[in-house]
């Protein structure tokens, strides 16, 4: 498969952002397939690429570990799947910041629609906020590849999240993957989120108990 570029920055010389030497594995032309098939049958831009990855994902458009994609501009229809490891000078989370970036590119208007691929770790303080979002949680592990390489399947599970308007689109196109969460709303008892399940008002039958306890006066 043949790359589909029509410019890719690159700044020779410029240090490498993140520090784990596992960052550069690519995505499997199923997912990736599925994920430009929400996004309308294109994807512009790919801002953590390289032109091996983008031979499957095809963007018009990519940035390179050289270019710092975090920093530059971001438009149309976009795919992420962000570089694993720690940035060695900060010690913080890549998927965290890139997370952040792709979310504040949809909520500003900056980027018209977008597929994030991340993995599966709610327990990390950057993940809740990701809940606000329709996504799929995959039923397995991904091997992701690398030229050359044998594929590779990381520890956790992985999490396609969409922004953009199309929900039903990507919850159709992506379902065979995992499980489909759509964001939901708050237990009228606890607070609780109740992803994916908008049509309830109670997370559980011990709310509900409670709840009907209230009315009842006890």
């Amino acid at each position: 498969m043949n790359a589909s570029v029509t410019r890719t920055r690159n700044a020779p010389n410029t240090p490498t952002l993140y520090s784990s030497s596992s960052d550069d594995w690519y995505t499997p032309s199923v997912y990736v397939d599925a994920a430009r098939r929400v996004l309308g049958g294109t994807i512009d831009l790919d801002p953590a690429s390289c032109p091996a990855a983008n031979a499957v994902v095809q963007a018009k458009d990519i940035y390179t570990a050289a270019d710092d994609g975090l920093t530059q501009p971001w438009w149309g229809r976009v795919w992420l799947n962000p570089p694993f490891g720690r940035r060695a000078h900060r010690n913080d989370s890549s998927q965290a910041r890139w997370a952040e970036r792709m979310t504040a590119a949809y909520e500003d208007g900056e980027i018209e629609a977008g597929v994030l691929m991340v993995s599966h770790v709610p327990d990390r303080t950057w993940w809740p906020q990701l809940y606000r979002y329709p996504l799929v949680v995959t039923d397995h592990r991904v091997e992701f590849w690398r030229p050359g390489r044998k594929g590779r399947r990381p520890l956790t599970t992985s999490a396609f999240v969409y922004v953009g308007p199309y929900v039903e689109r990507f919850s159709r196109l992506m379902s065979g993957f995992g499980s489909v969460r759509l964001p939901g709303r708050s237990c009228t008892v606890c607070g609780t989120e109740m992803y994916g399940r908008s049509d309830r008002a109670y997370c559980s039958g011990a709310c509900r108990q409670r709840a009907y306890r209230v009315r009842a006066g006890g």
